[in-house]
């Protein structure tokens, strides 16, 4: 059976950053898609010989560059009334229940009261 290799695997052998190896296995046709994915191990002799020949291996694995982080989007500032004045929220009443309304049903509700 073959064996299976990661991308990120190759890379660290390699020297390389995951990014150079998976733009060389894209050179050379083999299907991958992100560092997490794998290949047999007749691939990965075709990406070492192609690596060495091309002069890319390196003794140690270079850092990966951090993603830069894009700063959150602030909210919306508050509107403000004309004479500078914060505006508040229109609260809506709470719909009164049969009893409190006084219809004097008895028993529209559980209370005795009504």
């Amino acid at each position: 059976m073959a064996k299976i290799l990661r991308v990120h695997e190759l890379a660290k052998e390699l020297g390389m950053t995951n990014q150079e190896t998976l733009d060389l296995c894209g050179k050379l046709g083999v299907p991958v898609k992100n560092q997490s994915s794998t290949m047999i191990e007749q691939q990965a002799d075709r990406v070492r010989a192609r690596a060495e020949r091309d002069g890319l291996k390196r003794d140690v694995q270079p850092e990966e560059p951090k993603p830069v982080k894009k700063a959150a989007k602030k909210a919306a500032p508050k509107k403000t009334a004309d004479d500078g004045s914060e505006e508040q929220p229109v609260k809506k009443a709470a719909k009164k229940s049969s009893c409190e309304e006084g219809t004097g049903k008895e028993g529209c509700c559980k209370e005795s009261a009504c």
